[in-house]
Formats: C-alpha cells, structure tokens, sequence
C-alpha cells in the first residue's frame, strides 16, 4: 500500500516578519481593493466590520452637519464662515499629522528593511519621477475640487438631500470603471446601482413634492425650502462632486495600476485614459 500524497497547504509559509518591497506591497493592497486578490476573506460580515461601516457613516453625517453649520452661520458666534475652498483645504491637509502613525506602522511591519529614503526612491514605481508627480498632482487637484462643491452645495441643500443625492459616486465609479478600466458590468453592480437610485429617490423626491409647511428645511432652518433656484443649485453642486468622486476613485485606481503593477489593464483602455490625462497635462 502506497503511502498517502501530503498535502500541499494552501497558503505558502512564511517568516513572521516580511522585508519591505513596494512593488509587492503594492500590488497586494491594489488586488485585495479590486477584489481579485485570490485569499482574500470572504466570511460573512462581523461585528467588526459593522461597526467600522456604523462609525464611517456616523462620521461621514456628523462632518455634514458641521460643515453646514459652519458655513451657514446658525449656531456659531459671530456668524458663518463662508469659505469652502480654506475649509477644504484644511479639512485634508491636517491629515498630515497622521503621517508619523504611518511611518511607525510601516516601520512595525515591515522592520528595519521600510526607510524614509527608500520609499522616496521607489515611489514612482514604473513610471518617472515627474510622471508620477504630475498625474497624482492633476489627481489631487480633481479631488479638491470634488471636496468644494460638495461643500458649497451644502449651502443649498439639506444635509439628508446632500447625502442621498451624493450616492451617484457609486452609479458614477461603476460607469467609469467599465469605460476606463474595462471591467465587467456583472449582476450585482447591476443591482447596487438600482438600489442607489431607488435611495437617492426615496430620500429627495418626497420633500420635493410635499407643500412646505414654512420657509425653511427640515434639517436647518437657515436654509430656505421655497427658493428652488438655490435648491436646483445646490443639487447640481453635490452631483457634479458626486461624479468627481467616482472619477477619482477610478482614476486613483488605474494610475496605481499602471505605477506598480500595469497588467490589469489593456492597451485599449490605457489609451483611453491617456488621452485624458495627457491633455488635462498639457492645459495645466
């Protein structure tokens, strides 16, 4: 009798701590993004989970609030801070703070193989130093301007039409992705994009079409219902950073793609978006 075949494990073994290589690290988190990284887990939900989607979402609203308050004047002494473009620029510039946290995790995981210097000298991955520079720079602005119009139709809209209004990125992301990245429109992004809309109608439409019982919103009464060119305003604000987003995800996506790994994507594809990006270069 023949002794039984061992059995091949289905994970490779490796040391428990891992040397730092950028074009490997970043190819795992690309493909554990996308969705194709092949161990990736698929568990049902945990609490965990849950309670990082809970805390996104309580943030995400709380910001909201407090961008429209700010901006608006009510409650606050002294009245409003009508600047959207420094509130954008300091709402994600402070973030910069963060960066010895992800230095000191970097430095954790990876041990004394992850430096400062060789980030800087392999941060550009394929591309050249000032390709990257560019493209990610064009990338940040798009991002920007997708911040400040979300925050100028605040000023318009409520925060609850703000927020439903604002789930296009996710019709927007698919769209893009299927034109730009080539990816297959399957059953259920099908059914995702259903379900925003039927949201984003089941949120706007009914204030629309009920009478006003007064002259102001329901979430701020600094804000007045009956004026449908602030309103109609406003809405165009969100949708267009609405489409911003998906633009910027897909964008961030396919650069990252290209600068670390550039196998996902066709000649075809590429040339498309090349096209973009090279133009938007040369007008800047």
């Amino acid at each position: 009798m023949s002794s039984p075949t061992p059995k091949t494990p289905l994970l490779p073994v490796t040391s428990s701590r891992t040397s730092w290589d950028p074009q490997r690290s970043s190819t795992h988190s690309i493909q554990h993004f996308a969705g194709s990284n092949p161990h990736a887990n698929t568990s049902p939900l945990t609490s965990s989970s849950i309670l990082i989607v809970a805390t996104y979402l309580l943030v995400w609203v709380s910001q909201s609030e407090y961008a429209q308050i700010l901006m608006s004047g009510n409650n606050v002494k002294g009245g409003g801070y009508n600047k959207p473009g420094f509130i954008c620029y300091l709402n994600h510039s402070i973030l910069i703070i963060f960066l010895p946290i992800v230095y000191l995790f970097s430095r954790l995981y990876y041990g004394s193989t992850f430096s400062f210097s060789s980030f800087i000298k392999n941060w550009s991955g394929n591309f050249t130093f000032s390709k990257s520079f560019y493209e990610l720079s064009l990338l940040s602005v798009g991002y920007f301007i997708c911040i400040w119009t979300w925050v100028v139709g605040l000023t318009y809209i409520s925060v609850s039409a703000s927020n439903a209004l604002y789930q296009l990125q996710c019709v927007f992301t698919v769209m893009f992705s299927v034109w730009f990245l080539g990816e297959v429109l399957t059953q259920n992004k099908k059914v995702g994009c259903v379900v925003s809309f039927l949201g984003i109608i089941s949120v706007v439409l009914p204030p629309m079409l009920s009478p006003a019982p007064d002259s102001s919103t329901d979430d701020d009464p600094t804000l007045p219902k009956n004026d449908s060119n602030a309103s109609l305003l406003g809405t165009l604000f969100t949708i267009a950073s609405a489409v911003l987003w998906g633009a910027y995800e897909v964008g961030y996506m396919y650069i990252s793609d290209r600068k670390n790994v550039g196998t996902k994507i066709t000649s075809e594809d590429a040339s498309k978006f090349d096209t973009v990006m090279e133009t938007m270069m040369t007008l800047r």
